[in-house]
């Protein structure tokens, strides 16, 4: 296995992989389109690596011109999907068209798409800048305005033959799956961090509710009992396990003829 085989299909690997892994979390919470508008880009990255590896390896022009139009698919689904992933993470930026036209020699309009979307990433960046969101901006915003630098530059060079080079569009959407990489990571920590402070503050509140005279119960949103202190079994007369998962309104009625007093209070 060559070189460049090994290299473009990795590339290709890692782009799937996140893909895979942010799909996931989109199925999870359906309501966050960045999710699965950035799945959707990783996927067209990752499928458009594959492509260019084909062409790299065509053995006959029938076969490259294949690939090549095989490889405007993933393409499309790349930017486009880059473009709604901007609207949805950032919460800013503005609809938009672009001109769809038969390829003309000089490949002016099909090179404006990528102008058009770098301003369009540049304005919705400088915005989230100015909200006060200045991580997100340096790293995904600054990380989207480095990918289509480098390959609307560099793309058209190979077009016109003045790079002899393969296309590098999905190793530069690596800088891009870099930084999602690092977001991700840092929401988790972030959630963790959160996981473990709620954790902290439950265990504080039973250790208070444990040991006061008063009496605390937990009730869920059906408004069932998920907690009760040791004092409410003490003047009840109920066991912990008795009262868990009972409903409190049917429990109160049920009993009020009950030897102890108590329930009429509630």
């Amino acid at each position: 296995m060559s070189l460049l085989t090994i290299a473009w299909t990795t590339t290709g690997a890692i782009c799937l992989t996140l893909a895979f892994v942010y799909g996931v979390v989109w199925l999870q919470k359906r309501q966050s389109r960045a999710h699965f508008f950035f799945s959707l880009a990783a996927l067209g990255a990752g499928a458009n690596a594959y492509c260019e590896l084909a062409l790299m390896k065509a053995q006959t022009v029938e076969e490259w011109v294949f690939w090549a139009k095989v490889g405007h698919i993933p393409l499309f689904i790349l930017l486009s999907s880059l473009a709604w992933f901007v609207v949805a993470h950032f919460g800013t930026g503005e609809t938009f068209s672009l001109p769809v036209a038969e390829p003309h020699p000089l490949k002016l309009s099909a090179d404006m798409v990528t102008v058009v979307l770098l301003v369009f990433f540049a304005d919705a960046t400088w915005s989230l800048w100015r909200r006060g969101d200045r991580g997100r901006a340096l790293g995904t915003g600054g990380s989207l305005i480095l990918f289509l630098l480098v390959a609307g530059i560099y793309g058209p060079l190979v077009d016109v033959r003045a790079i002899e080079s393969p296309f590098l569009i999905s190793f530069t959407f690596l800088v891009v799956v870099l930084a999602m990489a690092a977001e991700l990571t840092r929401d988790v920590v972030r959630a963790g961090k959160l996981s473990a402070e709620i954790k902290t503050n439950e265990r504080r509140w039973r250790t208070l509710t444990d040991h006061v005279h008063l009496l605390v119960l937990g009730l869920d949103r059906n408004r069932r009992i998920n907690y009760v202190n040791p004092f409410v079994c003490d003047v009840t007369g109920y066991s912990s396990e008795e009262l868990l998962g009972r409903e409190f309104g049917e429990l109160s009625h049920r009993e009020r003829a009950c030897t102890s007093p108590i329930w009429c209070t509630f």
